[in-house]
């Protein structure tokens, strides 16, 4: 295991009021960093993960660089990189119970934990040794539990990632802070619990409870913070989905030995009894009887009872799945597809071949390449809408709208990070549009009137000097945005921070001269 630390700065930074982030390295190839969270509340501030052994003067310098030192700590799962340090930076602990059987690794050592739980799990018991020394040591636990507050905060357990994972949710203004959930970029593993529960059952569940919140800010333990949670929470399903149906594919075309070497059975006579006695010549063993079937467990009752409350993003993944399920693995699809070879490149043979299905499954739920297409733009168009509403109202509400420079630039700096993560959306709506159907320049035009009227809202509401033209300048500030998010898809050395900061270098130059009307020649 990598035992030095990649240099990555504190980024201290203040994403939503009252919560304040700081970014801790992490001695393992990845992840390679965690970010660390401190919520303000009225019983003090409460730091939110840790970072392991070796990160103590990191997170000692964060903690300083904010001016506070917590006495609690809330860990949202029992993996290492969030708890390791939890003793020595807090004298109470808050986690959920799910957390205290992997918390035994660094007291009772991992073999016989996982032996317990697993027998013959040896050589998985040498691996997730090596993280015990990673903890300066094992905390006693003051135990969160699902729905409770914690101030203005909702404690969330989300299983799957971990049996003990929690998420935080504000209610005030949609803030969620996710732990390892919906991690932007790439899919967090899913880890088996020692009571025998489906854990990927429960992750897709703890999906769909989380896209069914009103989440205006994700902050993940890692990667950047981002705005939509619903389309997060969409695409890890997905990607399970998919992943589940290759799975069953390869399990359909494994070869079956050659029947020469296939064990011959004689059959007993029509009408004989069966017994556990096996025919003369079937080699196979005596049936042995069934076990004795089990009630289910308290934490079982409590994820059955959650799951009435409403239905899971997938719920089903042979080869027939449910409708809904279906036209959104075919739009998954057809997103892709498109982001890499354009409108020209869609057809029906292309959505099948990405999907891993054939013709006659797209056939069953769309009726031609047009109808796809005509559902993904809705689809792309109001989450393309619905991003950009949501920061620039919240760009208006964390500026004042006397300073418009601020405002625009903070604006197309979150709007573009959104860009950046959403990528293939955005190209959908932005690049090589020019070449695109006529419905597809049609639903771009809906979605930019759209979002240049609610700019032009804002500008209305602030203290703009009399004359201004309120829906002009909205125009002008909604084509720099379109221009500024293609060089981000487009150009790699174009960050949304430089695009941010030129914006704003260009809104403060002073107005030192006044238009002439000569006409030049």
């Amino acid at each position: 295991m990598n035992t030095t630390h990649r240099e990555i700065p504190l980024d201290v930074c203040e994403p939503a009021p009252g919560v304040r982030r700081f970014t801790v390295p992490l001695a393992m190839p990845s992840p390679d960093h965690v970010h660390v969270h401190v919520l303000d509340t009225s019983d003090g501030p409460l730091l939110i993960d840790t970072g392991a052994v070796g990160c103590e003067a990191a997170l000692a310098a964060g903690l300083e660089a904010i001016g506070v030192r917590p006495t609690r700590v809330l860990i949202t799962h029992a993996h290492i990189d969030h708890w390791g340090l939890a003793t020595t930076f807090g004298d109470t602990v808050l986690a959920h119970p799910g957390v205290l059987p992997s918390l035994r690794f660094a007291s009772d050592g991992a073999t016989p934990v996982l032996a317990e739980a697993w027998p013959g799990a040896e050589k998985m018991a040498a691996v997730f040794s090596a993280f015990t020394t990673m903890a300066s040591g094992v905390p006693k636990v003051d135990e969160l539990h699902d729905g409770q507050l914690l101030g203005d905060w909702q404690v969330h357990w989300t299983p799957g990632h971990d049996p003990g994972h929690v998420c935080l949710f504000r209610p005030t203004d949609g803030v969620l802070i996710c732990g390892d959930l919906l991690l932007p970029g790439y899919t967090p593993n899913i880890q088996p619990g020692f009571d025998g529960a489906d854990a990927l059952a429960d992750f897709l569940h703890s999906l769909q409870r989380m896209a069914a919140l009103p989440v205006s800010l994700v902050l993940p333990a890692h990667g950047e913070r981002y705005v939509d949670a619903q389309t997060r929470a969409g695409e890890l399903a997905a990607h399970h989905a998919r992943r589940l149906q290759e799975l069953q594919a390869a399990l359909r075309r494994r070869p079956r030995p050659p029947r020469a070497q296939q064990p011959r059975v004689r059959r007993p006579p029509a009408g004989a009894r069966r017994s556990d006695a096996r025919p003369n010549g079937d080699l196979r063993p005596p049936r042995s009887p069934a076990p004795p079937r089990v009630g289910p467990g308290p934490r079982r009752r409590q994820l059955d009872a959650n799951r009435s409350t409403c239905d899971p993003i997938v719920t089903g993944y042979a080869t027939r799945m449910p409708a809904d399920t279906r036209r959104e693995q075919l739009l998954d699809a057809t997103r892709r597809v498109v982001a890499r070879g354009g409108y020209t490149a869609l057809t029906m043979e292309a959505i099948a071949r990405e999907a891993g299905v054939t013709k006659p499954v797209v056939y069953s739920a769309f009726a031609n390449r047009d109808d796809v297409m005509a559902r993904l733009l809705e689809v792309e168009g109001a989450r393309v809408v619905a991003d950009i509403g949501a920061v620039i109202e919240r760009a208006a509400h964390e500026t004042s709208t006397a300073d418009l420079t601020a405002m625009v630039s903070l604006g197309l700096g979150l709007v573009l990070d959104v860009v950046r993560r959403q990528h293939q959306r955005y190209r959908l709506i932005l690049v090589g549009i020019d070449g695109a159907p006529l419905e597809v320049r049609q639903a771009v035009d809906e979605g930019r009137r759209t979002v240049t009227a609610r700019i032009a809202a804002i500008l209305g509401r602030a203290p703009l000097p009399a004359g201004t033209d309120a829906a002009l300048l909205a125009t002008i500030l909604v084509g720099i945005g379109e221009h500024a998010a293609t060089l981000v898809l487009t150009e790699p050395d174009v960050t949304p921070e430089r695009l941010a900061q030129s914006v704003q270098d260009l809104l403060r130059l002073p107005a030192t001269a006044t238009p002439s009307h000569e006409v030049w020649t």
